[in-house]
């Protein structure tokens, strides 16, 4: 509940630094990041505190699925706003 998700034509490492890129964009904090070529999970942290939760999954060679949340119970409106700061950068 409260999470955006959506499928994107790219690999999970160039998801991985399109969140990195798109996150400094908003100039939200990354707290803690994992990666491989097959899964990212990124912990950001808006000035109030809120949490921020972008995970990437590998679907396919070349698709990749992403999940944004902000906050515990979610956020459309910032989640849209992240999901295509980032979208901007693949």
């Amino acid at each position: 509940k409260g999470k955006l998700e959506q499928t994107l034509s790219a690999t999970v490492p160039r998801v991985h630094a399109a969140v990195k890129a798109g996150l400094s964009d908003l100039n939200i904090s990354i707290k803690e990041e994992r990666h491989d070529n097959l899964i990212s999970k990124v912990r950001g942290e808006l000035a109030d505190g809120t949490k921020v939760w972008i995970d990437a999954a590998s679907t396919s060679a070349s698709t990749t699925t992403i999940t944004v949340r902000v906050g515990y119970m979610g956020d459309k409106t910032l989640s849209l706003r992240i999901l295509d700061s980032i979208k901007k950068h693949l």
